[in-house]
């Protein structure tokens, strides 16, 4: 009987092409919660540590972006900042401005 061996890469890979159908209907508002969701289940299912399950959910992100240059995976654009941000910001740096 021939015994085939399911790598971590492998398994990682399965979760990862799951959790895109689950992005794909709606499931993940957010980019950032598509990994978080994808690394847990990894962490869980695989048996591996954080830092692991980051590494192979990278290299599976790389295979999937290289095939489909379209997917966007990356990191969600920060939201611009409030006026009450900006204007404490101009106080700081006019602040720094008078000192010089």
């Amino acid at each position: 009987m021939i015994k085939l061996k399911v790598t971590k890469k492998a398994q990682a890979i399965d979760i990862f092409n799951e959790q895109l159908l689950a992005r794909g209907a709606g499931e993940f508002p957010t980019n950032k919660a598509f990994r978080k969701a994808t690394l847990a289940r990894i962490m869980k299912e695989v048996d591996v540590t954080t830092a692991a399950a980051a590494s192979l959910y990278n290299q599976v992100k790389d295979m999937a972006e290289a095939q489909d240059p379209e997917l966007q995976l990356g990191r969600d654009p920060k939201a611009e900042p409030t006026k009450r941000v900006q204007k404490s910001k101009a106080k700081v740096e006019d602040k720094v401005a008078d000192e010089v």
